[in-house]
């Protein structure tokens, strides 16, 4: 997602050693020893809405490379400074412009969250109500999310709240509820998908 430096994890599997030390080829971008995939500086979509990149894997022995095509979802810059979510996947969840998906393979707390600094810190002084359109694709189950709203970035997360998990189903657009007085002053909202390899 571009205004995003964070791209993924790369993860590899060596039956002959426990650990690997990775390498990147693209003067965009860099590669921890842990295999966390990161832009030098965020991406900007109207300047460039793919990049190439090839990874190199290797146990001081024998190595592996692979190359990959990182599409840059573009962010609808009009609605910041608005009461509006901007939605960032991460840890292996996706998401292609409305569509969130947390597939197989990514971790258990891959997840979506806001970077629409304009909604933090969260307050509802006054009372109030969190909106949300959701459907699912036609022909599919329905399916459980839920909503966190967390103090800060970890490890600071607490206090933390949670919403039930709310139930999407059908082409059902409109959902609401009423969020717990605790979550008011929360700096961070995320969405989780209760299954995996969902849509």
């Amino acid at each position: 997602q571009e205004n995003q430096t964070l791209i993924g994890t790369l993860d590899v599997s060596d039956p002959d050693s426990s650990s690997a030390t990775f390498s990147v080829v693209n003067s965009d971008m860099t590669i921890t020893d842990e295999g966390i995939l990161s832009f030098l500086t965020a991406p900007d979509y109207e300047v460039n809405d793919r990049y190439s990149v090839t990874i190199s894997a290797s146990d001081g022995a024998n190595s592996t490379t692979q190359t990959f095509t990182i599409i840059i979802d573009d962010v609808d810059e009009s609605v910041v400074g608005q009461s509006v979510a901007v939605w960032n996947p991460f840890d292996g969840a996706t998401k292609n412009g409305n569509t969130f998906t947390w597939p197989t393979g990514a971790q258990d707390w891959a997840g979506f969250e806001n970077t629409n600094e304009s909604l933090m810190p969260i307050s509802f002084a006054e009372g109030g109500s969190v909106n949300f359109t959701a459907m699912i694709p036609t022909g599919d189950a329905e399916i459980g999310i839920k909503f966190t709203f967390e103090r800060s970035v970890w490890p600071n997360v607490e206090p933390q709240f949670d919403t039930e998990i709310i139930t999407v189903n059908g082409n059902s657009e409109k959902k609401l509820f009423d969020p717990d007085p605790t979550a008011t002053g929360r700096s961070n909202i995320w969405i989780y998908l209760n299954e995996d390899n969902r849509t």
